[in-house]
């Protein structure tokens, strides 16, 4: 029990029940001899972790869940065999260490197999949140304005309560149910409702943001681009905004299409853009040119980021 004085756990010897216990054929028909010692309730509960640990099938157990956290959680019979199994040893012969487990795991050619790894699971909302407002810099007040900082953080609570992630305040005990609910899993962070709020938490942040104690939190996409190795050059500037907004390469075909479709606005000739980016940063003063790099801008992230492939990480 507790001792409701020190804050400290405690043994009440009178309370403890010294018969032997005897447990099931799964586990051998132990029997955990009755303890009516000063430590009997530490040893009889040192005896029956002993018998627990003593299954192969607890390392097996554990080890499953560090793989449904940090690679899938679809475990096959080839995974169970090539990766959970040997996994489970190490763990056993390390006494249950995790951190041997984890830096096997994670130095493994499994954990950076490209179909498994990469572009496997939605984005939690606080991740698909957070991870895009970092991706596009928004300079956020220092931490001493503690007012202007609460206020952001309840804006952005609101937003992930609206896409079924209510910050620091899970469901029940056992968390969010995307990260253990079989058979979905991840999949229960979209729905028709969550994934309008995610499409339009970016479209909000590219075309209206908000002012908060003087800070404006917007996605300033110009100078996002401006950030790219090559944004002069349409074919470039679409390749290093998907290395840093996606988990996963999109097909030359589908590169192109965006390509016309949005940043040239139908035009089949690359120097639409690349004529209209160079007068912008010849004449940064010129409303007119910024409006029209800037629009294009915005409408190509819009549709990177309202696309299936941005959810994915």
């Amino acid at each position: 029990t507790i001792n409701t004085t020190t804050g400290q756990t405690e043994f009440i010897p009178s309370q403890h029940d010294t018969d032997a216990k005897t447990f099931s054929a799964y586990y051998g028909n132990t029997v955990i001899q009755g303890d009516a010692s000063a430590n009997g309730g530490m040893n009889e509960l040192n005896a029956l972790l002993n018998m627990i640990f003593a299954k192969d099938e607890v390392a097996k157990f554990v080890v499953r869940r560090l793989y449904r956290w940090f690679v899938y959680y679809e475990i096959t019979p080839q995974i169970e065999m090539d990766v959970i199994e040997p996994l489970a040893n190490t763990f056993r012969s390390n006494n249950y260490e995790i951190r041997p487990v984890l830096v096997e795991l994670f130095n493994s050619e499994h954990f950076f197999s490209v179909p498994i790894s990469q572009a496997a699971i939605i984005k939690a909302p606080v991740d698909a949140v957070i991870g895009v407002v970092r991706e596009f810099n928004v300079q956020l007040p220092p931490l001493a304005d503690y007012a202007s900082n609460y206020e952001i953080g309840r804006n952005v609570g609101q937003w992930l309560y609206a896409m079924n992630q209510s910050l620091h305040e899970p469901p029940n005990v056992a968390g969010y149910p995307a990260y253990y609910q079989t058979p979905a899993y991840h999949e229960l962070w979209i729905n028709a409702d969550t994934l309008t709020y995610r499409n339009q938490f970016t479209d909000y942040m590219l075309y209206v943001g908000g002012t908060i104690g003087g800070y404006q939190l917007i996605f300033d996409v110009i100078a996002f681009a401006s950030s790219l190795s090559n944004p002069s050059d349409p074919n470039q500037l679409i390749i290093d905004s998907l290395e840093n907004l996606y988990s996963m390469e999109l097909s030359l075909d589908a590169r192109n299409a965006i390509k016309t479709d949005i940043l040239l606005s139908g035009q089949a000739d690359d120097s639409y853009w690349t004529s209209g980016w160079l007068l912008y940063q010849a004449n940064p003063g010129n409303i007119s040119y910024e409006t029209i790099v800037k629009t294009r801008l915005q409408a190509l992230y819009k549709h990177l980021m309202n696309l299936e492939e941005f959810q994915l990480c």
